[in-house]
């Protein structure tokens, strides 16, 4: 993260304006992606996808 971002003097003198994204545009995007991302059998809502672990390769890396 750049420094300018975390420095309150700089940060004040931003205006964040009006919104230029439609909330329920955001929520419809939010469904579409949590329904790619996660199997309908997935108790998951988080729209973030579960990566398949490979057993062999794990039990593999930790014996390392």
């Amino acid at each position: 993260m750049a420094a300018w971002m975390l420095d309150p003097v700089v940060c004040a003198g931003m205006t964040s304006g009006a919104p230029q994204v439609d909330l329920l545009a955001l929520s419809e995007l939010k469904r579409l992606v949590t329904v790619v991302a996660a199997p309908p059998h997935s108790r998951r809502d988080d729209g973030f996808a579960r990566e398949k672990v490979d057993e062999a390769a794990r039990r593999a890396r930790v014996e390392l």
